[in-house]
């Protein structure tokens, strides 16, 4: 019972949010934005016209004084260059379809809204989609803390998370940036393994758990690492297994990699078309494994 009052508590508190959210694209946004943008609007993946809409300090960084693309910003396949996830524009479609529709219903009554996927209703529905996935965050970590510490606790956990953290600047006032997305993505690999406890080694389970690993991944490169809790998870089903474990934990470890690229899927294929290979993301950055900085 409690656990249902702080679950409606903290839906009245999203409604109650929602006139924070800002449609702001900028900065790394424009980058996570194009997929969608482009894909439904103009049915490609050439971003230079998105690029073009972004603020003044991402265009800087591919095209020059006279607006001509930067050679360096065009990849062996001729693309431009995008060095950012697929995953965000992955969740952001739903809302964006629903734009489209609205839009393009409006106008066969009479409205006269550009239907290019940056007027209002795109960025407004977009934004707050990003608002919603952020709160579908904190109500999932709220129920999988609440398994440890009780409602009450985990309630007030949630809403220092939700209140005293970062993650209101992503869900309101930065939406189209990925951190809010990513918390969602993260939140529902972590709420499935703690529900599903004890884990085992049935691979349906481990199928479903392997998608939402690959959807994590695809939305942030980074949570590639949380992943890691399946390798214990793995090591601690199979030894409950028994002596006969051997099948079932190559079975469950296959069902998982499954999963996760078939999640990963889009990801991979965006990637190979632009970039030449689906493991090439597009950074340049670099790891220097062996002195003290990153």
């Amino acid at each position: 019972m409690r656990s249902a009052r702080g679950r409606w508590l903290l839906a009245a508190l999203f409604v109650a949010s929602l006139p924070l959210v800002n449609p702001y694209l900028r900065g790394d946004g424009n980058g996570y934005y194009a997929y969608v943008r482009s894909i439904v609007i103009d049915h490609d993946l050439d971003f230079e016209n998105e690029f073009r809409h972004g603020d003044p300090l991402f265009r800087e960084v591919y095209f020059d004084e006279q607006g001509v693309l930067h050679p360096w910003m065009r990849s062996a396949t001729g693309h431009v260059v995008n060095q950012w996830a697929v995953g965000p524009s992955m969740l952001w479609l739903p809302f964006f379809l629903c734009a489209h529709l609205a839009v393009e219903a409006s106008n066969l009554l009479g409205a006269s809204l550009p239907a290019d996927g940056f007027s209002a209703p795109y960025r407004w529905c977009c934004a707050a989609g990003t608002a919603f996935y952020g709160w579908l965050a904190i109500v999932l970590a709220f129920s999988s803390a609440a398994r440890a510490t009780g409602s009450r606790a985990a309630l007030v956990a949630a809403l220092g998370i939700w209140f005293a953290s970062s993650l209101p600047v992503y869900m309101y006032f930065l939406p189209f940036h990925v951190h809010a997305l990513s918390a969602f993505a993260v939140a529902v690999f972590v709420w499935y393994w703690l529900r599903a406890q004890p884990f085992g080694l049935d691979w349906r389970r481990w199928i479903r758990w392997g998608l939402m690993a690959g959807l994590m991944t695809a939305v942030y490169y980074l949570n590639a690492i949380v992943a890691a809790i399946a390798l214990v998870e793995l090591g601690s089903a199979g030894r409950a297994a028994g002596p006969r474990r051997g099948k079932s934990v190559v079975t469950a470890a296959a069902a998982f990699a499954a999963g996760w690229f078939v999640a990963m899927a889009p990801h991979f294929a965006v990637k190979w078309i632009l970039h030449g290979s689906p493991l090439t993301t597009g950074y340049e950055d670099e790891f220097f494994w062996t002195t003290p900085r990153i």
